[in-house]
């Protein structure tokens, strides 16, 4: 549950990480934002 958790709070900090829309930050979606973000 944890892991569920800080997913959670990521996704209500960066929502435009949900690229297809569905309300669900997927795993794919996630690492694909963070590398973005890492980048920075």
């Amino acid at each position: 549950m944890p892991d569920l958790q800080w997913k959670n709070k990521f996704f209500k900090q960066h929502p435009e990480a949900d690229t297809n829309q569905d309300g669900d930050l997927s795993w794919p979606e996630y690492k694909s934002f963070k590398a973005k973000l890492d980048e920075k």
